[in-house]
């Protein structure tokens, strides 16, 4: 019987990393920066954040594209 990809060790060691990296920043956050955790450099980081998530489903997208239609 074979594993699920998702329930692997290494996986959950990578989600409990995931929740730890949070945790840390946030407190990183609070100790560094002067406004609330969702003020101005929180919507600017989300904009970078999803501009270059767009360029990477962009690219991502053109290139598998370009691989299916080739005859």
């Amino acid at each position: 019987k074979s594993l699920p990809p998702f329930d692997t060790p290494l996986h959950a060691l990578a989600r409990l990393t995931a929740i730890l990296l949070v945790v840390a920043s946030l407190r990183a956050w609070r100790r560094q920066v002067p406004e609330r955790v969702v003020g101005k450099t929180f919507w600017a980081g989300l904009a970078v954040s999803l501009v270059y998530v767009g360029i990477l489903a962009g690219w991502y997208f053109s290139t598998f594209s370009a691989v299916v239609r080739t005859p």
